[in-house]
């Protein structure tokens, strides 16, 4: 453990490899775009209602939710929550982008199935989600604020 970071010392020394190094694991994802500000714990943010009932539904399925934001987008967005879905314990693993009106307009159970809900777009280019939140863990603000800046700057979007 170094500097209160919960990853092993091989994650900051470049002895063991940082792709899918997240110290929770999860096989199916529900993503939630949230300009901030965040809490320590997900259930502490102040969220919209939508929102939060997309996430209890998510966990009594067992799929993980996270919120998510780009580099430098603090202010909130108007209109229906920006969600990604994601697929990752599957033999194609896949990820889907959703923009609905309701909690009703998602449907997480075809997620846990592994089916792209009808609701959702495919997602073909690569997402890469670094950790930059100090108060979930310290390396997170350290490590990731600089790995999530040079992806900003050197591809953008």
């Amino acid at each position: 453990m170094a500097n209160g970071c919960e990853h092993p010392a091989a994650c900051h020394t470049g002895e063991a490899p940082v792709l899918a190094s997240a110290t929770k694991k999860g096989r199916f994802w529900l993503l939630i775009e949230h300009a901030g500000p965040w809490a320590a714990e997900i259930e502490e943010c102040r969220l919209p209602d939508d929102a939060r009932t997309l996430i209890s539904r998510a966990r009594e399925l067992g799929i993980r939710p996270q919120l998510i934001r780009r580099p430098g987008r603090r202010e909130a967005r108007s209109g229906p929550l920006h969600v990604y879905l994601a697929a990752a314990a599957v033999n194609e693993p896949w990820l889907a982008e959703a923009f609905p009106e309701s909690p009703d307009d998602l449907d997480l159970r075809s997620l846990v199935h592994g089916v792209v809900p009808e609701s959702c777009i495919l997602v073909n280019e690569p997402m890469f989600l670094v950790c930059t939140h100090g108060k979930h863990n310290a390396c997170c603000a350290r490590l990731g604020l600089p790995l999530a800046r040079f992806l900003s700057e050197n591809l953008p979007g």
